[in-house]
């Protein structure tokens, strides 16, 4: 749980794309599947804004090897969708 808190604070503090990918990097987390579902749940519940949120999901979908869940690509749909009412 930890781990998710960090990575929301990192993504909601971040002044740009660029900040927030060497934020990550440099935290030391290591950014699964079940991590990315949990922040991007904490932003489709909360008041986190979904640019933030979509450069998280771009930023991942972008690392070697890591393939985004069904879950977390619903989840960054309802983001989106519920930021564009």
């Amino acid at each position: 749980m930890l781990g998710m808190e960090v990575v929301y604070r990192i993504i909601t503090s971040s002044s740009s794309p660029e900040d927030l990918k060497q934020s990550i990097n440099s935290s030391g987390i290591f950014l699964d599947n079940n991590l990315i579902d949990k922040v991007l749940k904490r932003f489709r519940f909360g008041h986190g804004k979904p640019l933030q949120a979509l450069e998280l999901f771009k930023f991942t979908a972008n690392r070697k090897g890591f393939y985004h869940t069904p879950n977390s690509l619903d989840t960054m749909l309802y983001i989106w969708a519920k930021s564009s009412i």
